[in-house]
Formats: structure tokens, sequence, C-alpha cells
């Protein structure tokens, strides 16, 4: 997740810069064109004249190129923005989780979703008849109207290979515990689930599997298959919401069944957050 971040700030400058560079050739281009080579002698300067007079058009493609790389670069946003998010889900990881001994970040952990086209994860797809346990998934009314991307986690572990959720017209299995709080006004929190990740040489049973699915809104199938992962004891989240519409969700996991965090706290953070996104 934080190599996405890198990618995302050199995307960004790159079409900054690409859109100052276009727009800056636009207008001395334009405005030799305006020129008559007959008043000039210096040289280049009748050639350059003449040849802006001829290439018209090619004028025209950099001013679509300027106007292209700032709508490129307002839909990517500011990466000071996204570092500001981050640095504030860092804060509040440390804050709300402090009560815990020895708590691993990789063990207590802030994500922070977004709700996406349908189109946007299309590896996704491969994986819809195990993600939601459905035979049919291949069949147009069944598909996904969209994904909860993964857009960033809290501290430095646990950034790679984070799930991918799908949301559905209807609420559906499959769409994990994303997906319910999605659809769920106000701060959505969980009971203590049962422990996935025993310390060996104990395994969890297969009750424990169906309750999790069951609480989670997931397939049991595909809890099994996720090897080395980690599964949250506790869950709680709320949405997030971007100039007065639904943007996407904030979910706090944690593998403490004794976690306490108000709603108060995760609606103030979801607000801030927001107000980040805003400019992002």
């Amino acid at each position: 997740m934080t190599s996405l971040l890198t990618i995302r700030s050199l995307v960004y400058y790159a079409f900054y810069t690409c859109e100052w560079i276009a727009g800056i050739l636009v207008v001395l281009l334009t405005l030799v064109a305006s020129q008559d080579a007959k008043d000039y002698s210096l040289w280049p300067l009748p050639n350059i004249i003449l040849w802006s007079h001829s290439h018209k058009l090619f004028i025209f493609f950099l001013a679509a190129v300027a106007v292209a790389a700032k709508f490129a670069r307002e839909r990517i946003g500011p990466p000071w923005a996204w570092k500001a998010i981050k640095e504030l889900i860092d804060i509040w990881q440390g804050k709300i989780f402090a009560s815990i001994p020895h708590a691993s970040v990789d063990e207590h952990r802030i994500t922070i979703f977004r709700r996406v086209h349908k189109w946007r994860h299309l590896r996704g797809w491969r994986n819809l008849r195990l993600t939601t346990g459905n035979p049919a998934w291949w069949r147009p009314g069944q598909w996904p109207i969209g994904w909860f991307k993964p857009m960033v986690r809290s501290q430095h572990v646990s950034q790679r290979n984070i799930s991918w959720f799908p949301c559905f017209d209807a609420a559906r299995i499959g769409e994990g515990f994303v997906g319910l709080v999605w659809r769920t006004a106000g701060t959505c929190a969980l009971p203590a689930l049962p422990d996935l990740n025993p310390a060996p040489p104990n395994q969890p049973t297969d009750a424990e599997y169906q309750e999790y699915a069951k609480q989670t809104r997931t397939v049991e199938g595909w809890l099994r298959a996720r090897q080395g992962k980690t599964n949250a004891r506790t869950l709680c989240g709320t949405k997030i919401e971007k100039n007065g519409s639904n943007w996407g969700v904030i979910i706090i996991d944690s593998r403490s069944t004794t976690l306490t965090v108000s709603d108060d706290q995760v609606e103030f953070v979801a607000a801030a957050l927001g107000k980040f996104i805003e400019r992002a």
C-alpha cells in the first residue's frame, strides 16, 4: 500500500509536469501563429512562424493534452492529502490500541476502502465463485455493481494483498463486513468472533468457521483459503462521506476481544477523513 502511494505521487507529478509543459507550449505557439513571418528577419523566427501556421492542429492537440493531464491529475488527487490521511490513521491506530499490551500492528489495524466501479478489479471476477459461493456468478443478474477497494492501511505491515470485496445491488453473502458497514447507518460493530488463528497446535473447528462466516457475511470456503492471513476477532466501522455522498468505509479490526471504541470516536475520525478525501 505504501508503494501504491509512492506510485500515486509519481504519476500525479508526471501529469502536473505534462499539464504545464503542454500549456506553456500552447500559449507560445498560439502567440507565434498570430504573427506574420514577413515582419521578422532574425533567424529562426520566420521558420518557426511558418511552421506554426501549418501545424495549428498540433497546437489543438497540445491543448487537449493539457486538459486531459489536468483532469487526470485532479482525479488522482494531491499526494499531500493521501499522506495526511495515512498519517492520521497511523496516529489514531496508536491511540485506540494503546491499552493493549505489546499490540502488534499487523493484528490491530485500520483500513480505508473506497467503493469503485465494477470494472476496476478485473482479477476479482475470476474469484467470484469462491468469494460469494454462488455457482451462477457468471450470469449478468448476479454480477457485482462495484467493488470495495482498499486504499490505505495503518502502519507499515500487512500492506500487500489486501482483500477487495464485491458490492451488490442488494445485500448478499460475499460482501463481507465491509458491505455490512456500507449498508448500515452510523457505526457498525460485531460481537467477539471465533479465533481462526489459534496458537499451534490448535486448529479452528468447522463450527467456528461457520460462525465466523455467518457473522462477517463471508463464505466458509473463502475463509479457509486465506492461508497465512490475520482474521480479526473484533470488527467495527462506519461510512466515509465525500461532498455529502457515500464514498467508502473505514474498518477497524483487531485480534483483541476487549477493544472498546466509542461510536463518537469512529464517526469523528470518519468525518475528518472525509474532509481530507474531498481534497484528494
